[in-house]
């Protein structure tokens, strides 16, 4: 993504660091059905093809990957179950924050972004589903 954007402060700096750097937005993830992502990862996600608007109209994310999980769809793989997440940078004057005592139950905080241009991708997260454990 480097160049992708013209500029790369949204990024951050170079390196490891424990504050963010200026001009960096924040990291925030979204679940999704990982037959989207070739799109997404082409197009970039698009308002347009919302469907739920809980908080109202935007493009839902939250900087918390445990919760995106829970909207990443389950899909098998060589012998495995697995989900995905999008890692984002969002921009940081646009986000409207949504309480996790606001949202459904073992959700974190939502973010709502209004338009496309909030948004750019730049990661995609696979994770393992752990298997049931078996009943005695």
């Amino acid at each position: 993504v480097l160049d992708k954007y013209g500029e790369n402060d949204w990024l951050g700096g170079n390196g490891i660091r424990t504050t963010s750097a200026r001009g960096e937005w924040p990291v925030a993830y979204h679940g999704t059905h990982e037959m989207n992502v070739k799109n997404i990862a082409t197009d970039g996600l698009r308002l347009a093809n919302g469907k739920r608007f809980l908080f109202g109209k935007g493009i839902y994310c939250t900087p918390d990957p445990k919760t995106a999980l829970q909207y990443g769809h389950e899909f098998e793989h060589e012998n495995g179950k697995w989900k995905l997440i999008l890692q984002l940078r969002v921009r940081p004057d646009k986000i409207k924050k949504i309480a996790a005592s606001r949202t459904p139950v073992g959700c974190g905080e939502y973010w709502v972004m209004p338009d496309d241009s909030c948004l750019r991708l730049y990661g995609i997260c696979v994770y393992k589903v752990p298997s049931p454990v078996p009943d005695d």
